[in-house]
């Protein structure tokens, strides 16, 4: 949607009450984004605007297509949009734009961390990279190519068709699986019932070969408590299927303070006296 305020009204060129126009608008959305209904007072205050400045704003804006509804409740007068309105873009206050660059600069290396972070950076004006303090996994050519699919089977409820390398077997075989859970590693892992077995199973990314969304068959969703008790009774991404087991091992120190702080998820230290 574009919005062309001050064309008939050159008065809108210059800055309103403590913001200039484009700030005004933006503003705007980002209320509206925030709360879909709005008393008109509530909203000029919120934006540090008089209410005859945001009236003209809104209607503006109405005129301009944005589905702003308006009601009158004497003496109140409410603004407000449909549930499901949505601008166009995503709108970031100035002060919440350092958290997005160092959650962005957290993700995974790759293509698509470095388009997002360019996009951030060649759209806000004055805002510097700087140094990559912050050094994160990197993704192999394979999570790279089809994390993306593996996560839209989960999103979507769609099964994944795959052609996927079994490296305890050493081969490559072609399946459906319906992906319940994703793990982001490293490496990147996922909890999927396959269709082959109708088990739960994990799959790494990188060993998939080929992959699409295959809407024809149909989707094996799993409960939240089937998914938890699969991953706790998995060892780093590893389950033999069965009744879990439980094994142990005792380290002595000075090892065992290393060992104690490097185990491999799903596992857990006890510490044990020694006898006498």
């Amino acid at each position: 949607m574009a919005t062309r305020l001050g064309v008939e009204r050159p008065a809108y060129d210059r800055p309103v009450g403590r913001r200039s126009q484009t700030e005004t608008v933006a503003g705007i959305y980002q209320a509206f984004l925030q709360r879909r209904t709005w008393p008109q007072a509530a909203l000029a205050k919120d934006l540090d605007l008089t209410v005859g400045t945001l009236r003209r704003v809104l209607f503006e804006l109405q005129a301009e297509g944005m589905p702003l509804h308006r009601d009158e409740d004497h003496p109140q007068v409410y603004w407000s949009v449909p549930k499901d309105w949505y601008p166009g873009s995503v709108l970031f206050k100035r002060a919440e734009v350092p958290e997005l660059l160092r959650q962005l600069r957290r993700v995974p290396r790759g293509v698509g961390r470095r388009r997002l972070l360019d996009i951030v950076l060649d759209r806000l004006p004055g805002i510097e990279a700087g140094a990559p303090s912050v050094i994160t996994h990197e993704p192999t050519l394979q999570e790279e190519q089809y994390l993306s699919v593996v996560e839209d089977s989960s999103a979507a409820r769609i099964a994944l068709w795959m052609k996927y390398y079994t490296a305890s077997r050493g081969d490559v075989g072609e399946r459906h699986a319906s992906v319940n859970r994703v793990h982001a590693g490293p490496p990147t892992r996922f909890i999927a019932t396959c269709h082959r077995s109708g088990t739960l199973k994990t799959f790494r990314v990188d060993g998939i070969l080929w992959a699409r969304l295959d809407p024809d068959e149909p989707f094996h969703p799993v409960s939240e408590a089937e998914l938890d008790a699969y991953d706790r009774a998995s060892l780093d991404g590893f389950h033999e299927g069965g009744t879990p087991r439980s094994f142990s091992f005792v380290v002595r120190n000075p090892e065992a303070r290393w060992v104690k702080n490097n185990l491999l998820s799903g596992m857990r230290a006890e510490s044990r006296s020694r006898r006498a």
